[in-house]
């Protein structure tokens, strides 16, 4: 045998060494419990039944209401609201009124779900006949339009909103931000208070940070209690410069200035090692940096250097100064074993929790989420699915790559599919557990 095969036989030797570790302690229970939010075969709110059309976003808050949308058999898509106690309701549905004279479009319309712990919650939503609208609702109350595709931006910007690529969670003072493209006038952040019903702008694309880098596309925005947020966003010296080349990077919006967290060839807190990118996947709607009640900041980056791999940082607001969490390749911590192979998406709760959905490498468990005060393992696919809604003996197929957390860390909603021990065997559903 020569050394390659020999080395190959070792490495396939020791995964399934883990492989077996991890099934013998899948058994055990994870670090949250689960309960069933809704699931295939069950009646929504208006006695429509669900089929297997739960889309990929689920998010809940502190008193365990849960925010989600899907699409019921032989009907159109709806935007569910289930609280912890009461009655659960239909927020809004496709072909139905939007506000400001509007329709929501057919076929996923609802995306960048968020709901704070007033029960506030915002949306970005395609409209019938083409367009975008950022939705905000406070508790109880009417749908606002915060901005449509075709409106007059705010004073002191100037322009039409073309596009919303991208829109933040809302906070816990009713008040959301987007990123907007804007013709005739620049592409920027801008704000809306749904308290007092109105639109400001924040930074925009020629804004100058405190190192004298001005923001020359913006791409992702994330929003904090006290109204700051983070950026991405390439930058220059000069953005008209077309010889110059950009710089990726982070900054902190605060107090009238914008501050660098992280760029594109600074040193990470990893010996030898410098930021690589900042992965833009607002496509995806994962994976944007986050900013909590305290203006600590959790984002992702890809380093180079003494090594090469894509890392989950922390930023502390007061020491101005980033430490690594996790990283592909670490050993996921929990009975299930195995390695982050990608990290899918993370949140970061205003006590500075960071919870991390993962997906794993030489372990069975494939995929998780793991919150890192422990650390521990909240669930993976290894776990059992909850009895209240599944059969003894059910089993999780999947689970979705994107979750959404409370700000306390108290609950967290995921979307899954089970292989269930009940016709129909598989079923796709919406769970929110808890610790």
């Amino acid at each position: 045998m020569n050394t390659i095969t020999a080395a190959r036989v070792r490495a396939s030797t020791f995964a399934a060494i883990l492989a077996c570790i991890a099934l013998v302690a899948g058994n055990a229970h994870a670090a949250f419990t689960c309960s069933t939010v809704a699931r295939r075969g069950q009646p929504d709110p208006d006695g429509f039944f669900y089929g297997n059309r739960f889309h990929s976003e689920a998010v809940t808050n502190a008193s365990g209401d849960t925010l989600f949308s899907a699409r019921p058999k032989s009907y159109v898509d709806g935007l569910y609201l289930y609280p912890g106690v009461g009655a659960p309701e239909t927020v809004a549905r496709s072909l139905f009124p939007a506000p400001a004279g509007k329709f929501f479009k057919t076929g996923r319309p609802f995306t960048r779900l968020s709901l704070n712990d007033s029960a506030d919650l915002g949306f970005k939503a395609r409209l019938s006949g083409g367009g975008y609208m950022v939705v905000v609702r406070e508790a109880g109350g009417a749908m606002e339009a915060g901005a449509t595709t075709g409106d007059v931006v705010p004073a002191p910007a100037v322009g039409v909103f073309t596009d919303f690529p991208w829109v933040s969670e809302i906070n816990a003072g009713g008040l959301i931000s987007f990123v907007a493209d804007v013709s005739g006038g620049p592409d920027g952040v801008f704000l809306y208070d749904a308290v007092t019903d109105t639109p400001t702008p924040g930074v925009l694309e020629g804004d100058v940070t405190v190192g004298g880098r001005e923001l020359c596309d913006i791409t992702e925005v994330s929003l904090g209690t006290t109204g700051d947020y983070v950026v991405h966003a390439e930058t220059k010296i000069d953005c008209t410069d077309l010889l110059e080349l950009p710089l990726d990077g982070l900054f902190l919006a605060s107090g009238g200035s914008i501050t660098k967290v992280a760029l594109e060839g600074d040193p990470t807190p990893i010996a030898g090692t410098f930021y690589d990118s900042f992965p833009d996947v607002s496509a995806k709607h994962a994976n944007a940096p986050k900013i909590n009640s305290s203006n600590d900041i959790a984002f992702v980056a890809k380093v180079t250097g003494a090594v090469s791999k894509t890392v989950l940082f922390t930023w502390d607001f007061i020491g101005m100064s980033a430490v690594e969490v996790a990283a592909t390749s670490d050993l996921a911590p929990g009975p299930q074993g195995g390695t982050f192979r990608k990290l899918n998406d993370y949140d970061l709760t205003d006590s500075g929790q960071v919870f991390l959905n993962a997906k794993l490498g030489n372990t069975p468990a494939k995929t998780g989420v793991f919150e890192f005060t422990g650390p521990s393992a909240a669930l993976t696919k290894l776990d059992v699915p909850p009895t209240d809604a599944f059969g003894v003996g059910a089993r999780f197929k999947k689970l979705n790559k994107i979750n959404g957390v409370s700000s306390d860390g108290s609950h967290f909603a995921i979307g899954v599919k089970v292989a269930d021990t009940v016709a129909p065997k598989g079923k796709a559903g919406v769970l929110n557990c808890v610790p």
